[in-house]
């Protein structure tokens, strides 16, 4: 059995990572109150999980826009490359649109066509 001391700090530490994800809610209060351990070990699971699909890299800002564009930021901003001053290797598992992004990136480069940016 579980001292209520120990009780108390699980309880404690819960809320505070559930305000730190934003899903507390008088529901998910109640699972604290009633099943704690339980409770604390489901959302220690869910924090964990979030945090690895986190992106690696800050939220770019509209600053990583070049003349060939393709792709938007989190915020909808261009994503671009200069091809004067760019190397790109494109890799992923198959089927992962690789092909599409060179062709995307091809149709831009053409469509520049001699444009001096």
């Amino acid at each position: 059995m579980y001292s209520e001391v120990l009780l108390t700090r699980v309880r404690a530490n819960t809320i505070k990572q559930l305000k730190k994800m934003d899903i507390f809610n008088e529901n998910v209060m109640l699972e604290v109150l009633f099943n704690p351990i339980e409770t604390a070990e489901q959302v220690q699971a869910t924090y964990d999980l979030v945090e690895s699909l986190k992106p690696p890299f800050e939220i770019p800002d509209e600053n990583v826009d070049g003349p060939i564009r393709f792709a938007l930021t989190e915020d909808n901003h261009p994503v671009g490359i200069y091809p004067h001053e760019t190397h790109v290797m494109v890799v992923g598992a198959t089927r992962t649109g690789k092909s599409t992004l060179l062709k995307i990136l091809f149709a831009q480069a053409i469509c520049m066509n001699g444009d001096n940016e």
